[in-house]
């Protein structure tokens, strides 16, 4: 089985949402006024993106956690050879 079968576009966009919400929980470390700038209407809805400046724990355990399941996956389904271990390191 190769890769491109094995490949999940929903779970490795996932994975991105979860590196935004801590690069965004940092953002907000060291600009604390910005989040509280985030509230606008849109739709006659109020919109408030302040929550994603508070999801940065949240977000590493699950970057982290769909890292070792895509990651892993990848290396489950070749054979151990010398080679192969070699190639999955190298990406």
């Amino acid at each position: 089985m190769n890769i491109e079968k094995t490949f999940n576009p929903a779970l490795h966009g996932l994975r991105g949402v979860a590196a935004m919400a801590v690069v965004f929980f940092h953002w907000a470390q060291f600009y604390p006024a910005i989040p509280n700038k985030l509230d606008f209407e849109f739709l006659g809805q109020n919109w408030d993106f302040s929550l994603w400046f508070d999801m940065g724990g949240f977000g590493v355990a699950l970057f982290f956690v769909l890292s070792g399941y895509l990651l892993g996956g990848q290396l489950s389904q070749k054979a151990l050879t010398k080679e192969s271990i070699t190639r999955f390191w190298q990406r």
